[in-house]
């Protein structure tokens, strides 16, 4: 599937898609505060989740282009 830079960037601006980066954002801010204080059984795992919403919060058209 072809993505065009502009329905991107519509998806991005879009008022659902800005929440749902704003609700993993804000879990990626309390798994980083449960690694800070140790809670977590297995904290390797939750720092690959934090990788991968960090990842998601960062992307870029471009990103898409090369994956």
């Amino acid at each position: 599937m072809v993505i065009t830079e502009q329905e991107f960037n519509e998806w991005k601006e879009c008022a659902v898609t800005k929440q749902l980066l704003s609700v993993l954002k804000n879990e990626r801010e309390q798994m980083k505060e449960g690694l800070i204080y140790d809670v977590y059984t297995s904290p390797e795992e939750v720092k690959g989740r934090c990788r991968a919403i960090a990842t998601l919060l960062d992307i870029q058209y471009g990103d898409l282009q090369n994956g």
